[in-house]
């Protein structure tokens, strides 16, 4: 597997982390999407933050959305993933480039912080869990733990890392994600925040082509780690054309009247892929009649 998320517990499971490598997800995003350097790294961080997140869920049917909205101008991130490795993703304004920051690229002005993390876990019953924080950096890994400090009251430290060269190409991406689980043990707490102070940039540790599972052994050195699952981790889009059906469904009847008399076709363009589907004037009176309950 290059892509892959792997999952590790330590000290008879009282702290848990997940590392994952992404790099050819988050090509695949933003050739789809084509994005800007900025959007670029902005979008692979929540596509990244996503599939961390998800793969703490025990619950393989669960859905996990997060929201960036900041005010910024490359406008709302919207990720979706679920524990099985599937993550899909899009951006509002992906042509969208701003100046870098010290030399590096500057997500935090891109994204803002006049706004909220969302975060949606949906466990196919009649109301998801929704969970809503206040951004505080806008650079996506510092926002999901203090999401996760905060809302789900889990100390939790989230490091993301995302390299793109000049001339756009994502180089590496991949992130980890640790958490103290109770009781609270302060002194274990600040031996692992001292030892993630210490790690080199995510990109460099991938590059030099060590895996996310190594990447654990190293924060818990010592501390009885052990691997429990490694699993893949890919783009997947959830657009079937049923889906797209039920968005012309939901135009209502005259809409899709007018639709049928005025154009006699209609082409639904996924947000996520992009991707187009045409129907044609049979399947659209096929909807209307199903749209009327005829």
């Amino acid at each position: 597997m290059k892509d892959h998320i792997a999952r590790t517990t330590a000290l008879d499971h009282r702290i848990r982390g997940v590392a994952c490598e992404a790099t050819d997800l988050v090509r695949i995003a933003c050739a789809r999407h084509s994005t800007s350097i900025t959007a670029s790294v902005a979008l692979g961080r929540a596509l990244i933050g996503g599939a961390l997140l998800a793969a703490l869920s025990k619950d393989d049917d669960e859905r996990y959305g997060l929201r960036f909205d900041g005010g910024g101008p490359l406008g709302r991130i919207v990720v979706e993933a679920d524990p099985n490795g599937a993550v899909r993703g899009k951006i509002s304004n992906p042509e969208i480039e701003v100046p870098p920051k010290n030399g590096r690229v500057d997500v935090a002005t891109g994204i803002g912080i006049d706004g909220f993390l969302t975060v949606i876990r949906d466990h196919g019953l009649k109301q998801p869990f929704t969970g809503t924080v206040a951004l505080q950096t806008g650079a996506i890994a510092e926002d999901l733990a203090y999401y996760l400090s905060h809302s789900e009251q889990v100390p939790s430290a989230v490091g993301i890392g995302v390299t793109v060269n000049e001339s756009g190409r994502i180089e590496s991406a991949g992130g980890f994600l640790i958490q103290a689980l109770p009781p609270p043990d302060e002194s274990l707490a600040e031996q692992i925040s001292k030892r993630l102070e210490t790690l080199p940039p995510i990109a460099s540790f991938l590059q030099n082509g060590q895996r996310p599972a190594q990447l654990l052994d190293q924060i818990f050195a010592g501390l009885e780690p052990e691997l429990l699952e490694e699993r893949e981790v890919f783009w997947r889009c959830l657009c079937a054309r049923d889906k797209m059906a039920g968005a012309l469904l939901a135009l209502g009847r005259d809409e899709l009247s007018d639709l049928i008399l005025d154009e006699g076709r209609a082409e639904v363009v996924c947000d996520y892929c992009l991707r187009a589907q045409e129907f044609s004037r049979k399947e659209l009176s096929e909807i209307l009649a199903r749209a009327t309950g005829a």
